[in-house]
């Protein structure tokens, strides 16, 4: 039988499974069809080393990554949400980033990145 291991590091047999599990996981699949002609933003879109953008400064400044496992999803999210509202309160960030789990417990040092990303991206 043969496996192939998924972008989350799950063995999977086919779409499929990989669907079946996601679903449990409260995930999602989108085909890469679905996407054609859309402009997609990864994390090295955001930013240069020169001039980052002030979600990924915040984060260098508060000392808010620590192993990078969930980096991407953290810092895209947290983008996502303050490019809709950037005068946040705590209480919406931390809905916002309530699907996105990190395992180090840098949770409080993520909140204070991007409350002080949102206050920049507001000026």
């Amino acid at each position: 039988m043969t496996y192939q291991i998924d972008h989350l590091g799950i063995a999977v047999k086919s779409l499929a499974a990989a669907k079946a599990i996601y679903e449990k996981l409260g995930l999602s699949v989108t085909p890469v069809e679905t996407v054609d002609g859309t402009e997609i933003t990864t994390l090295e879109g955001l930013g240069t080393i020169q001039k980052p953008h002030p979600i990924q400064k915040a984060f260098i400044e508060e000392g808010a990554a620590q192993c990078g496992f969930c980096l991407n999803a953290v810092i895209m999210t947290a983008k996502a949400f303050l490019d809709k509202k950037p005068k946040s309160s705590d209480e919406e960030i931390q809905q916002a980033m309530s699907g996105v789990l990190c395992r180090c417990f840098t949770h409080v040092r993520m909140l204070r990145a991007i409350k002080k990303a949102g206050q920049e991206m507001a000026r």
